[in-house]
């Protein structure tokens, strides 16, 4: 039986002040103190300090300024030349513009869970909505095809 994995059950992403008892690295120039971001399955939740904050939420209220959301779409853009560099993937199209699946399902007019589930090769779209995401992203519709198409393993 195969182990779970943070793919097997939901979980609850949170990002807290520093406490005793976890480990942390200090984001440089966002905060003036240390932060945790952990990842916890749902059923662990309880393990949470009570001023932990849900991840997505803290996104979210930081990319309701000019300035956070610039910093967040550049870290975006940063992490598609750092770690999808070569890479031929929806999600690598999607940071290259610095967008989150939630901006690009917003320009495409779907959910963003719509996205996750096309980034994860787990639904096969109409060509209509390749169409719109190839018009969003600006590139060709060959390349959101390319991007779509899971890789062949030999």
């Amino acid at each position: 039986m195969p182990l779970p994995n943070a793919f097997s059950r939901p979980t609850v992403r949170s990002a807290s002040p520093q406490s005793a008892e976890w480990n942390s690295q200090q984001v440089q120039g966002a905060v003036s103190a240390p932060w945790v971001i952990r990842e916890l399955t749902a059923d662990q939740s309880s393990l949470l300090p009570h001023d932990a904050v849900d991840i997505d939420d803290l996104l979210a209220e930081l990319e309701t300024t000019p300035n956070g959301a610039s910093a967040i779409a550049d870290g975006r853009k940063w992490v598609a030349e750092n770690f999808y560099s070569g890479s031929v993937s929806l999600a690598a199209l999607r940071l290259q513009r610095g967008w989150s699946q939630a901006e690009l399902a917003r320009q495409v007019g779907t959910s963003q869970s719509y996205i996750a589930r096309l980034e994860k090769h787990t639904i096969d779209p109409q060509l209509s909505t390749v169409r719109k995401i190839a018009r969003a992203l600006g590139v060709p519709v060959a390349a959101v095809d390319e991007a779509l198409t899971p890789e062949k393993t030999s």
